[in-house]
């Protein structure tokens, strides 16, 4: 009983750091930490409509999972196809409901982390 209360009080004390640094995000035009509501089929099977991802600012490559900001279509959830000196290469998983883009490095904001269980509200994503 009383490891079932500690790992209750850690599981606590980690919603509250993360519920902080998403409310420093949200004042942040590039924060260091993103909490993204995935909409959309583009990035299915790996994302599905309505899940909520952590993104982190670092350094990504072929292959990787981003958030992007593609200009009029917003921040977009994409992963990362290709590199080539300052450019990159995106598309969705599901190539038949994804748009592509090319777009420069610096339209990368955050690379994926991991799902998180917990409903924070949260900015979205495409």
């Amino acid at each position: 009983m009383r490891i079932l209360l500690k790992v209750a009080k850690v599981f606590l004390v980690l919603v509250g750091i993360l519920a902080a640094l998403h409310v420093v995000c949200l004042l942040c035009k590039h924060p260091l930490v993103r909490l993204v509501e995935v909409e959309g089929v583009s990035m299915q099977p790996t994302f599905e409509p309505g899940d909520r991802r952590l993104f982190v600012r670092e350094q990504f490559e072929p292959g990787s999972v981003v958030i992007a900001e593609a200009g009029e279509d917003g921040l977009v959830v994409k992963r990362v196809v290709d590199v080539t000196g300052g450019n990159v290469h995106l598309m969705g998983d599901n190539r038949e409901e994804s748009a592509e883009y090319y777009l420069p490095r610096t339209a990368v904001i955050c690379v994926y982390l991991f799902q998180l269980p917990l409903k924070l509200p949260c900015c979205k994503a495409r």
